[in-house]
C-alpha cells in the first residue's frame, strides 16, 4: 500500500509542488531580498544627500547653535552608515560583496558628514564645507550612484 503512495502522480506532484515553494522562499528571503535591500539603502543614500545638501555644505556663522535640520542630518547620515553596512554585510555570495574596499570608505565618510555637519572651523585652517563637499562627491563616486 505504501509502495503504491509514493509511485502515486498525485504524491510526486504534490511533493515537487512542495519543494519547489521551499526553495523558491529560499532564494527569495536569503539571495533576492538582502540584494535589494542594499540597493534600497544606496537609493536612500542618494535621497539624503541630495535633501541635506545645503545643510551638510553651509554651517551656521558664529558659533549659533545648531537647527533641528543640522541636527536631523547629522542624526540621518550616521544611520545610513549603519545601515550600508549592515546591509552589505547580509549580501549573500562573494560576487556580490567584492567591493568591500569601496563600501568601507563610503561608511566612514557618511560617519565624517555626520560629525562635520554644522561645524566651522572658526580658526579658518580647514574648510570643511568644501571638504564635506569632496566627501559627498567621493561617496557618489564610490556607491556608482549616476549623475542625473
Amino acid at each position: 500500500m505504501s509502495m503504491k503512495l509514493f509511485q502515486s502522480q498525485v504524491f510526486q506532484t504534490v511533493i515537487v509542488g512542495v519543494f519547489v515553494v521551499v526553495i523558491s522562499q529560499y532564494v527569495l528571503r536569503f539571495i533576492i531580498e538582502p540584494i535589494q535591500v542594499y540597493k534600497r539603502v544606496i537609493v536612500k543614500i542618494d535621497n539624503k544627500l541630495k535633501f541635506y545638501s545645503n545643510v551638510i555644505i553651509n554651517p551656521p556663522f558664529g558659533g549659533q547653535p545648531l537647527t533641528k535640520d543640522y541636527l536631523s542630518a547629522r542624526q540621518e547620515l550616521r544611520e545610513l552608515s549603519c545601515e550600508l553596512e549592515s546591509s552589505y554585510k547580509m549580501l549573500p555570495f562573494k560576487r556580490f560583496r567584492r567591493d568591500k574596499r569601496r563600501i568601507s570608505v563610503v561608511v566612514k565618510d557618511l560617519i565624517w558628514l555626520s560629525n562635520a555637519t554644522g561645524h566651522r572651523d572658526e580658526t579658518n585652517t580647514v574648510n570643511v564645507p568644501l571638504m564635506a563637499d569632496d566627501k559627498i562627491k567621493n561617496i557618489r563616486k564610490n556607491l556608482r550612484i549616476d549623475k542625473l
